[in-house]
C-alpha cells in the first residue's frame, strides 16, 4: 500500500513516526510544512515521551502519484487547504480518514472527495515541541476508527495500526464513539483555555464547573439520541489522572497566539443545542469570553 500522513504535528506526526518505526512493508509518506518539515528533512522526526524517545528517518516527504490510504492529521480549520492538496492524489478506491477534533467531519469530506471516507478520533496528548520534535505526554493513546459502509476498509486500517503497535478500537457505533471523545475534549479544551491552566488544574480547582459544562454537552448529545451520560464520570476520572502539566491543544494555541479550534470545540455545542432546542448557558459564557480573548490576542 501507499500511505500518506498529511499533517504531521502532535497527532499525525506521532502516528506516522510509529508507522515508520514498525518497518512495515508499505510505502509511507509524511507531509508537513515550514520549519517542522525542514527539520525532519535534515535530521528525521523525533518523538519524546515520558519514558521513551526515538527518531525515525523519513524517506518520502513529497506527494506523487495516488495513495491507497490518506491519514489527515490537520486541524479542522486546515481541512480546505488539505483537501485541495490531496485531491489530485486520490482515487475512488482511496481510503481517507481524518483524526481532527469534532463530530461532523465525515459529511464535510464526503462532499469534497470521491473516496472511501472513514470516521476517526484519537485520544492523545501531544504537540510539536520544536521543529522536528513531537512531545508525547502521559500514556494515553487510542485511535478510534469506524464506518457504517466500509467495514472491510476499517479492518485494513485496524491491521495497520496494530502492526505499528498503536492501540486501535473499531466500535460498531462510531457516532457514539466520536461523541464520547468529543465530550472530553470539547469540555476540557474550553475549560483549560478559559481558565488558562492545565486539564488537571481545572479539575482540581473548578470541579463543579467541569461537571456543569460536561452536563451541557451530554444534554445536547441526548437530544440527538446519543446516550453518553455514563461517560461523564469517566471524563472527570481521566482529567484527575493526567500529568499535572498536560493541557489541550486549543489551550496551547491560545497561549501561543495561533489559530485555534474554538468554533469546532466550543461553538458547535452551542450551535447544535440551538438547533435541538437545548440551551448551553455556560458554554455560551465561555465561548464569548474566549472569542473576546482571541480578538484581543490577534490585535497584539
Amino acid at each position: 500500500m501507499r500511505i500518506v500522513f498529511l499533517g504531521i504535528g502532535g497527532v499525525g506526526g506521532y502516528m506516522g513516526a510509529n508507522f515508520l518505526r514498525s518497518e512495515m512493508e508499505h510505502e509511507i509518506t509524511l507531509i508537513g510544512r515550514g520549519s517542522h518539515q525542514e527539520a525532519i528533512d535534515t535530521a528525521g522526526l523525533r518523538v519524546v515521551g515520558d519514558t521513551e524517545e526515538f527518531t525515525v528517518l523519513v524517506p518520502k516527504t513529497k506527494l506523487d502519484g495516488s495513495y491507497d490510504l490518506v491519514i489527515l492529521g490537520v486541524k479542522s480549520y486546515d481541512f480546505e487547504a488539505a483537501i485541495t492538496q490531496i485531491k489530485p492524489h486520490i482515487t475512488e478506491q482511496s481510503i481517507v480518514i481524518a483524526f481532527a477534533n469534532g463530530v461532523s467531519h465525515k459529511a464535510f469530506l464526503q462532499e469534497r472527495l470521491n473516496a472511501k471516507v472513514l470516521e476517526g478520533a484519537v485520544y492523545i496528548l501531544s504537540h510539536i515541541e520544536e521543529p522536528g520534535v513531537i512531545r508525547k505526554k502521559g500514556n494515553v493513546f487510542a485511535a478510534v476508527i469506524g464506518s457504517e459502509i466500509y467495514k472491510e476498509e476499517v479492518l485494513i486500517v485496524e491491521a495497520l495500526f496494530k502492526k505499528a503497535k498503536l492501540r486501535v478500537k473499531t466500535p460498531e457505533n462510531i457516532t457514539e464513539a466520536l461523541w464520547k471523545k468529543y465530550l472530553f475534549i470539547s469540555a476540557f479544551a474550553t475549560l483549560s483555555s478559559y481558565y488558562d491552566c492545565s486539564i488537571r488544574e481545572v479539575y482540581e480547582t473548578h470541579r463543579e464547573v467541569c461537571e456543569t459544562l460536561l452536563n451541557e454537552i451530554v444534554a445536547v448529545a441526548e437530544a440527538q439520541g446519543i446516550m453518553i451520560r455514563d461517560e461523564l464520570p469517566k471524563a472527570l476520572q481521566t482529567a484527575s489522572s493526567l500529568p499535572q502539566e498536560a493541557s489541550t491543544s486549543m489551550h496551547l494555541d491560545f497561549q501561543n497566539t495561533r489559530r485555534n479550534e474554538l468554533e469546532v470545540l466550543t461553538y458547535d455545542v452551542i450551535r447544535l443545542g440551538l438547533e435541538l432546542g437545548v440551551k448551553s448557558p455556560l458554554y455560551e459564557k465561555m465561548y464569548y469570553a474566549l472569542k473576546a480573548k482571541e480578538s484581543k490576542l490577534n490585535k497584539t
